[in-house]
């Protein structure tokens, strides 16, 4: 069956309260439920379908994997954290070896910890974040500097370098849409130089953090960064500052 126009409207209900909200949770769960109004009719059958199609989420191991790894790194991150664990790994990178000393430093090496750590997409974005952000938060990188240059670089290096458990999806995807299990990798690997966007994004990443040009919101987000210590729009409910520098000893760009 056919929905038209309005199979449009759960992912911009989603990307809409997702903005106004900032609350991925409520956004998500509106956009899946509001499918199922769409499908069902039935607002009370939508409902026990949504919360089905949650649970059947568990019944698939590589979902259970990649829950259970995330759920794994964000309990390590917090107790690396608790147990001084994270400044100990800030004071060893910028203080006893100095290698990284400037918020440009901090973005070369979270690129360079983006390209290295390629596991898949999801892992990848969340150990080089975890690595990478308490560097970024000392030497005032913003919030959404940080989160571009580890989002672009992940992934893209995924797409680009099939040797993680994004090119088995990939490949699934493939025998899927009829093509033969022997001719899955060949035709995945000379796919490769059509991925445009992750070639753009790996020679742009680079080049912005070597030569700070910024521009746009980027740009006002780093001078915030700079001048106030605020990693996050304050207006943020949850924005964080970092009390790391003083103005005297404040990075320049």
């Amino acid at each position: 069956m056919e929905y038209g126009l309005i199979s449009v409207l759960p992912p911009l209900l989603t990307i809409g309260l997702a903005l106004i909200t900032r609350n991925v949770y409520l956004s998500l769960f509106t956009g899946v439920i509001s499918s199922y109004i769409i499908i069902d009719g039935n607002i009370i059958v939508a409902l026990n379908n949504t919360l089905n199609g949650f649970a059947n989420t568990f019944t698939s191991t590589s979902n259970v994997i990649v829950m259970g790894c995330i759920l794994t790194l964000g309990v390590l991150t917090y107790m690396f954290d608790k147990t001084g664990g994270i400044n100990g790994f800030v004071n060893l990178v910028l203080k006893q070896k100095g290698l990284v000393k400037s918020p440009k430093g901090a973005n070369i090496f979270t690129f360079i910890v983006g390209c290295i750590v390629y596991t898949s997409g999801t892992l990848s974005t969340l150990i080089a974040g975890s690595v990478c952000r308490p560097v970024n938060d000392y030497l005032r990188v913003p919030h959404e500097k940080a989160a571009y240059i580890v989002h672009t670089t992940s992934m893209p290096v995924c797409l680009l370098f099939p040797l993680s458990g994004w090119a088995a999806v990939m490949m699934g995807a493939l025998t899927a849409a009829g093509i033969s299990d022997d001719e899955a990798m060949s035709v995945l690997i000379s796919s490769i130089p059509y991925n445009i966007y992750a070639i753009l994004v790996l020679i742009m990443v680079p080049l912005i953090a070597l030569t700070r040009k910024d521009f746009g919101p980027m740009k006002k987000a780093e001078k915030r960064a700079l001048e106030t210590g605020w990693l996050d729009d304050p207006k943020h409910p949850n924005a964080q500052r970092t009390g790391a520098l003083d103005e005297q000893t404040a990075p320049k760009r």
